[in-house]
């Protein structure tokens, strides 16, 4: 079994995410030595968006072609990785209220029928059990729960209902609100979350 850490940001120098990522696989490297670690960065390499090849691949009924095999390699190459780990570590900035658009990318080539879920009579059924998923974010704003913002995040909300829908519902968040509201507001944001995470590995040690 192994780590997967996706990151998601298209920014490198100054990514809160990213700096959370590091953070994040810094502890985890050293509480579980020779565990492997798979990095996908999908921010610097998004996938392609899905077109009307990869569909019909996905959906084809008979032998696929040589253009449909070739639609369909990118997708089971992200499907196996992601079957293989047994933690899940999405870094996710949110972009326009929800995720990145390389993100959304992902996570369809990922949610395919047939290999992270199926098709019952009582509906659709997640094929990805006994995974735990860690989803690191930062925001332009603060839009913690009851808050006047609230209401406008659809990125909890997305990735909640994303993950769930393949059969993961172990998950914990870690957000970095208001990193747009200055450089004060930005740097005491980071810091929270930087002990929630430190927390996740020292439990015995408070949340701040």
């Amino acid at each position: 079994m192994s780590l997967l850490a996706i990151n998601s940001s298209p920014v490198t120098g100054w990514s809160v995410t990213r700096r959370m990522m590091t953070r994040f696989l810094d502890h985890y490297a050293g509480m579980h030595a020779g565990t492997p670690i798979v990095e996908r960065d999908i921010g610097r390499n998004p996938p392609p968006h899905i077109d009307e090849a990869t569909i019909d691949a996905y959906y084809a009924r008979a032998e696929p072609t040589a253009a449909q095999r070739h639609a369909l390699a990118l997708s089971g190459e992200l499907v196996g990785e992601f079957l293989a780990a047994e933690t899940i570590v999405i870094a996710a900035p949110m972009h326009n209220l929800g995720i990145t658009s390389g993100l959304k990318a992902y996570f369809d080539h990922i949610v395919r029928a047939g290999h992270t879920f199926a098709y019952t009579a009582q509906g659709p059924r997640g094929l990805v059990t006994g995974k735990t998923a860690y989803i690191l974010t930062a925001r332009g704003s603060d839009y913690s729960l009851g808050g006047p913002l609230s209401a406008l995040d659809q990125q909890e909300t997305y990735l909640r209902t994303i993950l769930g829908f393949i059969g993961i519902d172990d998950l914990a968040f870690i957000h970095c609100q208001g990193v747009a509201l200055g450089e004060d507001t930005r740097a005491t944001a980071l810091a929270a979350a930087e002990r929630q995470i430190d927390g996740l590995f020292a439990p015995a040690v408070a949340w701040a």
